[in-house]
Parts: C-alpha cells; sequence; structure tokens
C-alpha cells in the first residue's frame, strides 16, 4: 500500500492585525508517498495570484526537495480571509510554514486504504446566484441577501433586486421583499465528494472533502473578523465524525453561494454608499450575527454529515495506485480588457462622466446596466486595497493569451483534476460529456487565480461574472478540454 499523512499548521499571522479573528486560519496538508510524491496544501485563503503561487511553490518544494510541479496549493476562498501576494508582509514567512506541514505530514505517513464517496446534500444547500433581475437590471448575480418565504425552500431575490435597482438609479435605497417573488432556483450541484484515508487497521488518518459554494456567510456578520468561514466548520465536523485531519476543497462554485436562511438589514456603515455601480449587493448585512453563524454551523454540518453518509456505504481498498500530471495550458484573453490599473483608473473616470450624465437626463435602467456592470470591474481593478486584479493585469499584459496551471491526480480508480482561478459549475458538466467513463472531482482555485473564467453563455449574458474577468470567450471550453486531457494520462 502506498502511504499517505496529513497535518495541520496556524497560519493566521497571513492576516493583518488591524482586523479580529474570530477562529484561527489554517493550512492542511495531505502527503502521497508514491514513485512521484505529492503535496496537496489547502489554505484558508481568499485568493493568491497566479504568479505568486507559483513562487510559493518553488520556495516550498525546495524545502522538501521535491520538483515544484508536485506540491498543489489549494486557497478555500473564504471571503474574510486576506488575498496573499510576493509583497505582503507574511510572503517571507509561509513557505516555512507550509514545508513544516508538509514535513509533519511525510513523517506522519502510514500505508493506507481509501474509500471515495458522492452523495447529494440532504437539503438545498446552495443558490445559484445569477438571474434574471427583472424591470431593466437585466441578467445580474447576487452575493446574499435572498429572503425565504414561508414552507418554501426556493430563494426570493426580489428584496435584493429592488436594492439594487433604486441605487442604480441614484434613489435611496430599500431592501425590501416585492409582491412578486423574484426566483433565484436555478438547478446546482450539491453534491458533496470525499476520501476517506484510512491505516491498515481502519483507523480514519485523515480525509478530503469537495463541495461548491462561495465561503461568505461570516462575510456578511455586522462584526467582520477574520473568519475562515464553513469549510473550517466543515473540517471540525468531518475530525469529530471521522477522526484524523481533514482538507476542505472548494469545487466549480463560481456561480453558487450558500443557501443561509438568515435576515439581512442595510447597515450604512458598509460598503459605499455612493457606489451605484457595484453588481453585487454590498451594504447588506446579518441582522443578527448569532444567527448567521448558527446558518454556517448547519450548512457545514449537513454538509459534513452526507460526506460521512456516503463514505459508510463505501468500502475502503488498499491505496495501490498514485499517478499524477501537471501542466499548464494556454487561454484565450479578453482583448477588451484594460492593460493596467492606471489605465483602469483611467475607465472608471470615464465611466463615471458618462454615468452622471445619464442621470442627469434620467436615464432608464436599460442604458444604466451596462456601463454599471463596467464600473464594478473597473473599481475592482484600480483599488488599491484590492491588489489582485492589478497583478492580473501586470502577469497578462501585452499578449494575448495566458499560460494557466492544471494538475490531475488519481487515485485508485478515482480522478482528482486541479484548476486555477473561480470555475462555474458548467466545468463539471463539460468535463463529463468529454470523459463519460470517468469519475471526476473537479477542484477550482488550485495553483493561483486570475479570477473568473466564465462560459461562453455567461459572457453572452452579461452581468458581474461575465464581466469581471480577464477571459476572452472560448477559454473556459479550453480549460475543460484541457483538463480532460490530464485525466485521461493520469488514466492510461
Amino acid at each position: 500500500m502506498i502511504k499517505a499523512g496529513f497535518a495541520v499548521e496556524d497560519i493566521s499571522f497571513c492576516a493583518p492585525d488591524n482586523v479580529g479573528m474570530r477562529r484561527p486560519l489554517e493550512a492542511a496538508c495531505l502527503y502521497l508517498c508514491s514513485p512521484q510524491p505529492v503535496v496537496l496544501l489547502a489554505l484558508d485563503l481568499m485568493e493568491v495570484p497566479v504568479s505568486y503561487c507559483r513562487q510559493l511553490q518553488g520556495q516550498v518544494a525546495s524545502l522538501l526537495k521535491i520538483p515544484p510541479r508536485q506540491v498543489l496549493i489549494h486557497t478555500t476562498h473564504t471571503h474574510t480571509a486576506p488575498v496573499l501576494c510576493e509583497f505582503t508582509q507574511a510572503a517571507a514567512r509561509l513557505p516555512e510554514i507550509l514545508a513544516r506541514c508538509a514535513g509533519r505530514a511525510v513523517e506522519g505517513a502510514v500505508p493506507a486504504k481509501i474509500a471515495v464517496a458522492k452523495a447529494k446534500a440532504a437539503s438545498r444547500l446552495n443558490i445559484y446566484r445569477r438571474g434574471q433581475a427583472g424591470d431593466g437590471l437585466g441578467f445580474q448575480t447576487f452575493w446574499y441577501g435572498y429572503q425565504f418565504r414561508p414552507g418554501d425552500d426556493r430563494p426570493d431575490a426580489s428584496a435584493a433586486a429592488n436594492e439594487m435597482r433604486l441605487r442604480w438609479l441614484g434613489r435611496p435605497a430599500v431592501y425590501q421583499t416585492q409582491d412578486k417573488p423574484l426566483w433565484f432556483d436555478s438547478s446546482v450541484d450539491d453534491t458533496v465528494q470525499a476520501v476517506r484515508f484510512e491505516d491498515a487497521v481502519g483507523r480514519t488518518i485523515g480525509s478530503l472533502v469537495r463541495f461548491c459554494a462561495h465561503p461568505h456567510l461570516a462575510g456578511g456578520c455586522k462584526d467582520r473578523l477574520w473568519d475562515p468561514d464553513y469549510p473550517a466548520v466543515v473540517r471540525q465536523e468531518m475530525q469529530r465524525l471521522l477522526g484524523g485531519e481533514c482538507l476542505f476543497l472548494q469545487g466549480t462554485g463560481a456561480d453558487l453561494v450558500p443557501a443561509e436562511h438568515a435576515e439581512y438589514v442595510l447597515d450604512p456603515k458598509r460598503g459605499n454608499l455612493g457606489a451605484a455601480n457595484l453588481g453585487p449587493t454590498d451594504r447588506l448585512a446579518a441582522a443578527d450575527d448569532g444567527q448567521m453563524l448558527s446558518e454556517m454551523a448547519r450548512i457545514a454540518s449537513e454538509i459534513a454529515s452526507t460526506a460521512v453518509r456516503g463514505l459508510e456505504s463505501s468500502a475502503a481498498s488498499p491505496l495501490e495506485s498514485v499517478r499524477f500530471a501537471a501542466r499548464d495550458c494556454r487561454l484565450p484573453l479578453d482583448p477588451c480588457r484594460p492593460q493596467s490599473a492606471a489605465e483602469a483608473r483611467t475607465r472608471q473616470k470615464q465611466f463615471l462622466a458618462q454615468w452622471q450624465t445619464l442621470h442627469a437626463r434620467g436615464a432608464d435602467l436599460y442604458e444604466i446596466r451596462p456601463l454599471a456592470n463596467r464600473l464594478c470591474q473597473a473599481q475592482w481593478i484600480s483599488d488599491e486595497t484590492f491588489s489582485l486584479m492589478g497583478c492580473h493585469l501586470n502577469e497578462t499584459a501585452g499578449t494575448d493569451q495566458i499560460e494557466a496551471p492544471l494538475a490531475a491526480l488519481a487515485l485508485n480508480g478515482h480522478t482528482i483534476v486541479f484548476a486555477h482561478s473561480e470555475l462555474p459549475m458548467a466545468t463539471d458538466i463539460v468535463l463529463n460529456s468529454l470523459c463519460p467513463q470517468r469519475s471526476f472531482s473537479t477542484v477550482s482555485l488550485t495553483g493561483g487565480c486570475y479570477g473568473y473564467v466564465p462560459t461562453a453563455r455567461m459572457i453572452d449574458e452579461g452581468g458581474y461574472e461575465g464581466l469581471s474577468t480577464i477571459f476572452g470567450p472560448g477559454a473556459h471550453r479550453q480549460l475543460a478540454g484541457d483538463l480532460a486531457d490530464l485525466a485521461e494520462e493520469v488514466n492510461p
């Protein structure tokens, strides 16, 4: 049997100390000792740029004395953890901590058996966050603010849409449920996938859990502290139920959010009150932080219990085959994207001038909507407090394509494919159509992040993700095809 080992290290030092810490941020590691050793690290960070992730892989690999491509760095995408790049204070310390975590996993590695499970969540736990928002808004995205009517488990976005409509028209915003519901009840991926690693006598060494939804429940709390969000609670529950350590892996959840049944209110202390451009609703906060944190615990508990239920019906078998492959794919870029943060700031000024002209003559939402989404993109790129989009532009300036990392790991007959960036759930659909005979877990945000990789349909529909991207049409299909090729490579 091939050896596997797990370990966890605290990485709370990655977060600036100007904000309090609700729960520690962690790095969890899986080490697989095979002819080609593999280290998988899952970090409680929002994102890291691809360029910094490559640098981090090289530093960790050098300390471990293995090739850099055999170190996979995943971020769980919690919205109440920092974006980390090479210019942050934590960058100097992080490689040593991650190498120490991996070293402990190596030391604790034992011959392993694995069980693989795939199960549907007991109840609806996530929402497809894109939809027709009506009354001139067209296709829009709402991060949160959905409401649930008595006896109906469908999310109603009418209050969030009403707030956005009034804000975009330059009027005082009102977050209030409308008489006519606005159901955001399209199909979602509520699949929970899990892998359990056991020792020779059946004791749990550790586990992997993969689910799809943005971890931003803690971001809805009025007391917005650093927090690893529901992935950390899933890990805690898995450790309580099974033992061992757990890695949470974010699936293809770029267009999915948690279905929290929590009451929201408009908070005048949050967001940019003059920013009528923002696509996501940025001024909503939980009416009660305790209720939001209880919802986080409920969602995480259901994910973990679903994973365990699936694993209970799956027999463990000796881990006898670990095959790994990694390479870069070349993806087309949006030729109309800004080439720098400076250019984005110039565009923002131009868009704001157009905005003021439209408002002065009482334009309707059909004219304002596309400008509002472009303003959202320009503001994010030019905002000095959110430098990730600027990093993306620096990496891609002057070219029409970019190299982006992909990897595939086959554990016996089960394949886990890893891609960078935020992927929509359509990625799984395309992959399964290209490789119908394969058992897949598709993991995003591994190897760094370039933002969203939207489908052609999302780009055509417009809205938030279709415009807040550096990629052009065709990138998503190319990425899925390259992932399928890698999956075939590790399953000869």
